[in-house]
């Protein structure tokens, strides 16, 4: 008996072991994803952490949902770990000065049969190129690839840059890893998502446990903060997002730009309008 539990322990422990080296492997190669040397702006998602601090949040919500959405979910997330591509421990986006409101992910390909068939089964052959597979996908996704790597670019704006994408892929002496930052804050591979500009003049970092969201950062303001005229008085007990602003929408460059793409006044007409004050509600 006390033999049974001797080797039942130590399987326990060995795989015990053997799935922390593993975690710690995979956290390590993460750093080692290229970024390009000219980023403005760098975002983090940390997949192995969010599943790992959030399985039983996961677990409840798989029992709660219908049958046809839990396969769905099912089938999407098998199509993503099935498509060729390495899907690290977390994931970089980075963002260029001249284009703020596109995001490009530079990521490497591990079987390339799977990752053409992939492509095939979710978009039209047409597309698709035998030389190095220059991909427009759509007007906010783009890819180009080569034998080795894939470059994604998604953007806000109805323009994801394909041409840009494509540079970067070809251009390897621009890659430079997340590991050569010298100034990455401190917390910026530590959180669940977090979001820099290289020049430190913003950082937000989150982290969700058990269906909460705690974000925390900095941000340095080109000008002093006004004093709003006239606030709105909301319930925000109704919505099921309530956000409000009290900075100039110029130095929150992605929001305008966010709200333009479901709205009719331009990114440029929504700075202009709102100085001082700008609140959201979304009702469910």
């Amino acid at each position: 008996m006390k033999k049974t539990l001797w080797i039942i322990g130590s399987i326990v422990v060995g795989l015990f072991l053997a799935a922390t080296i593993f975690y710690i492997v995979r956290k390590q190669q993460a750093v080692t994803q290229p970024v390009h040397r000219d980023s403005q702006a760098i975002l983090s998602i940390a997949i192995d952490d969010l599943l790992l601090d959030n399985w039983k949040q996961l677990i409840r919500q798989s029992d709660t949902r219908r049958p046809s959405e839990d396969s769905s979910s099912r089938r999407a997330w098998r199509e993503i770990f099935a498509s060729g591509l390495h899907i690290p421990a977390r994931v970089y986006f980075f963002s260029l000065e001249d284009k703020p409101a596109t995001l490009f992910s530079i990521q490497r390909i591990t079987n390339h049969r799977k990752w053409h068939a992939f492509l095939r089964r979710h978009f039209s052959d047409s597309i698709l190129r035998n030389d190095g597979s220059f991909t427009a996908m759509n007007q906010h996704m783009a890819l180009y690839s080569d034998e080795e790597h894939v470059v994604i670019a998604l953007s806000l704006k109805k323009d994801a840059h394909a041409t840009v994408a494509k540079k970067i892929g070809q251009e390897r002496h621009t890659w430079r890893p997340v590991s050569d930052w010298s100034n990455l804050p401190y917390a910026f591979n530590r959180a669940h998502a977090a979001y820099w500009l290289t020049d430190d003049r913003f950082f937000v970092h989150a982290n969700a446990t058990d269906g909460n969201i705690h974000i925390l950062g900095n941000w340095q303001l080109d000008t002093e903060v006004p004093s709003p005229s006239t606030v709105r008085q909301v319930d925000t007990g109704d919505y099921a997002l309530s956000f409000r602003s009290v900075l100039p929408l110029k130095q929150t460059p992605l929001l305008p730009t966010f709200l333009a793409t479901f709205s009719t006044p331009s990114s440029d007409s929504l700075m202009a309008s709102y100085q001082n004050y700008v609140d959201l509600q979304v009702r469910p």
